[in-house]
């Protein structure tokens, strides 16, 4: 079964494997994830790699690089991310590169993770994806349910919301911007005006001083 994933979740592509489906083989009547016999996460292919963004606000509580156990178990570059309350916490595995965060670091709703990739195993896997796994309360649940996020998850109408501000407060921008650069020039044709009136002025305060010494010679 394929699953469109929503635009405001983690990864904006396609979900290939469902959670709680079966991990053996048929063939080989072996589990492809050691230890398993259930694929207690779901798989998420893009088309390359793409981002991966923070489902919540929380703490980075490890990252793997690709070597050791992480190697063995077939997870390749991988990252974990706690909910500021503690209880939740989400992984991504398989990436492709990561964007360097270190256990300790906190970070917003909406930043950036990582990319799907196809690390793991020796060999690089066939299809660019993300293994995503979340755990509530240390019980692995459905990435896709939104009732095991966390409560200052900002849902897919909140962050709509967000980006429509985000989009007016730009053109809101824009129009700032476009008024006063037309402002600028307006005072700019102003100065040009007032120093020709200048210019102006002066000749004319020179020409009657010119007709005043004529009178004067006149005169005498």
């Amino acid at each position: 079964m394929k699953t469109p994933f929503k635009i405001h979740s983690p990864v904006n592509g396609t979900v290939t494997q469902d959670f709680y489906t079966s991990t053996i083989n048929p063939k080989t009547k072996k589990s492809y994830i050691k230890g398993r016999t259930k694929h207690e996460a779901i798989d998420i292919v893009t088309t390359g790699p793409k981002p991966i963004h923070a489902p919540y606000s929380g703490t980075i509580i490890k990252s793997f690089d690709g070597y050791g156990e992480e190697v063995k178990s077939g997870f390749g570059n991988r990252i974990y991310l706690r909910s500021d309350d503690g209880n939740v916490v989400d992984s991504f595995a398989h990436l492709h590169e990561w964007s360097a965060l270190s256990s300790g670091e906190h970070v917003e709703q909406g930043d950036y993770l990582g990319e799907t990739g196809r690390t793991g195993y020796r060999k690089p896997l066939s299809t660019w994806h993300t293994h995503h796994e979340r755990e509530v309360n240390g019980k692995r649940v459905d990435p896709l349910d939104d009732s095991t996020l966390p409560d200052n998850y900002l849902s897919n109408e909140d962050m709509e919301r967000l980006d429509k501000l985000e989009a007016l407060n730009k053109e809101q921008e824009k129009a700032h911007t476009a008024l006063f650069k037309r402002l600028d020039k307006i005072d700019k044709r102003l100065d040009k005006i007032e120093k020709a009136l200048k210019k102006v002025k002066a000749k004319k305060k020179g020409k009657k001083g010119i007709i005043k010494v004529i009178k004067q010679r006149k005169k005498k």
